[in-house]
């Protein structure tokens, strides 16, 4: 509604200086700074005019609901321009509330019948409308998050890199440093993200201000990157150079030799291993705009470009091309007629037997919006990736770089193919030009290309000679260590939804895993601690973690470990990983990653087994340390309570009083034990004892714990000589 106020048909001197003002600003497109004129005149006049332009600007400093208001303010002041109904349209459109923006768009086709074409700009826009009604209300599979106003700012915030060798380790380009008032250039950014926050960001070493400078891709082993470079954005120069110590030696560059044209525009390049390359190029010969390529060296040759075909490639413009590392799968952004607005990822997977690529797959709300959504990458963890955007319902301004996280992971990450499926049986042309890897003036071979940090050498040739590079299978990552007979278990987050427990290619690689490592270290225990949540918490959380935890469990059982070997434990919410009840655009992501099973292992050989959680990255301002905490504290000695056990698994209402309750189950007796208090001494597990005995006389006693396991009686003296603390619990206990 409209505050009339006072409302003055002249304005006074002081009202018309802050029209003027304001005027000035909007016309530069300075959108955000009008604002403050404008609100101080809107405070005590009324006017059709600067209602519409103050709605203007709420729209482009992204408040959605106040451009709204202060339009339709402005019609009922009488304001019928056509531009009134085309704000409103995109202000509908960037809330995804389709269906209203398509009844204004169908009001605005109607005010410029005679402009045929806007009119088919229009159109295109109402189509674009249509396919987010139906990705609105379809299926997905992903979340996503903003990475937080630490790093992303009011300017572009764009084309974020994960580093090859440190996953904690973020780059990022931002053109938030101003050479002079009308010119602002792109700088590199390096961040790290620890315990679920940003750490100090720090600029890269740039020798020329005057000059943007965009990563676009490390090589396996980061030692050298592709960069971009030039005075303008959209015609620069590629080069490759030497990153060492996180810092681009810039005296290292040589401009980039393969057969990318960057000068024509902007090119997307991105290593799908050290000798292949897929990029976005407006070069002669595609399908119309910018189309998606691949090329490599083999031999000293460079590969002559080969498209990647129609599936992938439209008469618009396909970019930023990511191929995961086997080559199967391939993300991208195109602003074709499946596009909800602007620029949204597409995804297709490659189908070996007819050895074409899938019709491309437009993935959806939340992951793409009205706007651009360019730069997709899968984080190396294969449970999420990162990308930018410049939407303006969850954004800062301009582009900012956004989280998202998959369900169900991306199994192909961790896989790494020499040759490409898609070349690896088709005839390739070659160019004669020198690789970006080597001085100009001495004859090149190609690369050696490092496959599971092991580097692959061809037979019966000289490191100088010219080398073919062999096509194996695709081979599964190895480090450095297992080469030596050192195994690397990474541990995934399993999150589990409603109980339900369903064997998806993460959890059965897991479960193959850890079978298989069990199987050849007889000594190895693991233990499955299960986490539940419901929005706004639940009494029988405790109980579904047990039974979450129970599923795979019964897993593992079914590949043939013994029962024995097996310890399961229910949490309930007293450990989150994400704060309970936040807000409610995060609910889908803090249900999902508190409604987890952790799992453990014991008895570990240090110098055959080397355990790796992979990280789960979330916004600091929804992580909750508890987690953390509580895997702190079980290390080393610790007490628990016990309160009852036996064959049943119900609901214990004393149990929600402590937030560091549990259940545990014992896979051989089927026997559940529920215990409250985690404390690192006995004297203080006895006074919570003493406090509960009157109530629980029967089953109530302390129980001793190493890392996290219950000691058995025959245990515990052992143990004593490590543990002082425990000869007071034995002689209370003898």
């Amino acid at each position: 509604m409209i505050l009339l106020g006072l409302y003055f048909a002249s304005g006074s001197l002081t009202g018309q200086n802050l029209i003027k003002k304001g005027n000035n600003l909007y016309s530069k497109q300075n959108y955000c700074e009008a604002l403050y004129y404008y609100n101080q005149y809107l405070a005590v006049h009324a006017s059709k005019d600067i209602y519409f332009k103050r709605g203007v600007c709420h729209y482009h400093c992204r408040d959605l609901d106040m451009a709204i208001e202060d339009i339709e303010n402005s019609i009922t002041l009488g304001n019928l321009d056509k531009e009134t109904n085309l704000f409103l349209a995109k202000s509908y459109q960037d809330k995804q509330e389709f269906e209203k923006a398509i009844n204004y768009y169908k009001l605005y086709l109607n005010d410029i019948f005679k402009n045929e074409a806007e009119k088919a700009t229009v159109l295109d826009i109402i189509k674009k409308c249509s396919n987010g009604v139906y990705h609105k209300f379809r299926s997905t599979d992903h979340f996503i998050e903003n990475w937080g106003k630490e790093l992303n700012t009011l300017y572009n915030d764009i084309m974020p890199v994960q580093s090859q060798i440190n996953s904690s380790v973020f780059y990022f380009g931002s053109d938030k440093i101003k050479i002079s008032d009308s010119d602002k250039k792109f700088r590199e950014y390096r961040s790290e993200f620890s315990n679920g926050s940003w750490k100090t960001t720090a600029e890269l070493f740039l020798l020329n201000p005057a000059h943007n400078l965009l990563i676009l891709d490390f090589n396996m082993n980061e030692m050298e990157l592709l960069f971009y470079l030039g005075y303008q954005l959209k015609n620069g120069t590629i080069y490759s150079g030497k990153f060492l110590n996180n810092e681009i030696e810039y005296d290292s560059k040589i401009k980039f030799k393969g057969p990318i044209m960057s000068e024509l525009s902007f090119s997307y390049a991105t290593y799908i291993n050290d000798s292949t390359l897929v990029f976005s190029s407006n070069m002669q010969g595609g399908y119309g705009g910018n189309d998606i390529y691949i090329t490599g060296i083999r031999n000293g040759l460079w590969i002559k470009p080969v498209n990647l075909g129609p599936a992938i490639n439209t008469k618009f413009d396909e970019i930023s091309p990511y191929i995961s590392s086997d080559g199967e799968m391939i993300f991208f952004s195109s602003n074709n007629t499946g596009s909800i607005g602007g620029f949204d990822i597409f995804t297709s997977v490659y189908d070996f037997h007819n050895d074409v690529w899938s019709e491309a797959r437009n993935m959806g709300i939340p992951l793409n919006s009205t706007r651009d959504e360019i730069n997709f990458r899968v984080l190396s963890s294969g449970l999420g990736a990162i990308y930018s955007s410049d939407r303006k319902d969850m954004g800062f301004g301009g582009f900012d770089n956004y989280w998202m996280y998959f369900k169900n992971g991306i199994t192909t990450s961790n896989t790494y193919a020499q040759e490409l499926p898609f070349l690896a049986n088709r005839k390739l042309d070659f160019i004669d030009v020198f690789p970006a890897h080597k001085p100009l003036e001495t004859e090149v071979k190609a690369p050696e290309i490092v496959v599971n940090e092991v580097k692959i050498e061809p037979e019966n040739e000289s490191k100088d000679n010219i080398v073919d590079i062999p096509v194996p299978e695709s081979v599964q990552i190895k480090s450095e260590t297992e080469t030596k007979d050192v195994f690397t278990f990474a541990i995934p987050m399993i999150c589990l939804k409603d109980d339900e427990f369903t064997e998806n290619s993460v959890t059965v690689k897991v479960m193959d895993q850890l079978a298989g490592l069990m199987m050849k270290n007889k000594d190895l225990e693991v233990e499955f601690v299960g986490n539940a949540y419901t929005w706004n918490t639940d009494k029988n959380d405790m109980v579904r973690s047990v039974k979450m935890a129970m599923r795979l469990a019964d897993s593992l059982q079914l590949r043939m470990i013994n029962k024995s070997r097996i310890h399961v434990k229910g949490s309930g919410s007293n450990f989150p990983y994400a704060k309970l009840n936040g807000p409610d655009r995060s609910k889908n992501i803090i249900l999902k990653v508190n409604n987890r099973v952790d799992i453990y292992l014991h008895n570990i050989d240090d110098e055959k087994i080397i355990v790796k959680k992979d990280e789960f990255y979330l916004n600091r301002t929804l992580l909750d340390t508890r987690h953390t905490l509580y895997e702190t504290i079980i290390e080393g000695l610790t007490y628990r309570v016990q309160l009852k056990s036996g064959n049943f698994l119900v609901t214990e209402e004393t149990q929600a009083e402590f937030n560091d309750a549990g259940i545990e189950y014992d896979p051989q007796t089927s026997v559940y034990t529920y215990t409250v208090g985690i404390y690192k001494e006995y004297r203080q597990a006895k006074e919570l004892f003493e406090k509960l005995l009157s109530n629980y006389r029967t089953n109530i006693k302390i129980l001793p714990y190493i890392n996290g396991l219950r000691l058995e009686n025959n245990e515990i003296l052992s143990y004593a000589k490590k543990y002082n603390d425990l000869v007071n619990f034995l002689a209370d206990n003898k």
